[in-house]
């Protein structure tokens, strides 16, 4: 007779590695945007879980991928999602007067570089 070996897993992972997620007191807390990506078939992360944490992350984005492996096979979709998403975070917020960095460097170093006429 043999026996599930899963609860036993979580049990070791628990006492070697502590809790693997901050406590949902401090996940609302978070101010930075996050993309949460899930599928209803995941064996191990139940979608229920990816919809929890959009739900106590106050700017998360919840993506739902058609299976683990779409994102390998079909990569198309959800790659547009995450470009997407990153657009967004480097994006200046209106009114702040931040400036978009160069790929030169200028804006590292505190020079700012005129367009040429």
């Amino acid at each position: 007779m043999s026996q599930d070996p899963k609860p036993s897993a979580s049990v070791l992972q628990g006492l070697f590695y502590g809790r693997v997620a901050p406590p949902r007191e401090e996940r609302a807390q978070m101010t930075q945007p996050t993309l949460v990506i899930g599928h209803y078939r995941d064996p191990i992360h139940p979608f229920s879980d990816s919809d929890m944490l959009v739900r106590e992350l106050p700017h998360a984005r919840l993506v739902q991928a058609s299976s683990i492996l779409e994102l390998r096979l079909t990569p198309e979709r959800l790659t547009a999602e995450i470009v997407e998403f990153i657009g967004e975070c480097f994006r200046p917020a209106r009114g702040s007067g931040a400036r978009r960095r160069s790929g030169s460097g200028a804006a590292r170093s505190g020079r700012t570089r005129r367009p040429s006429a």
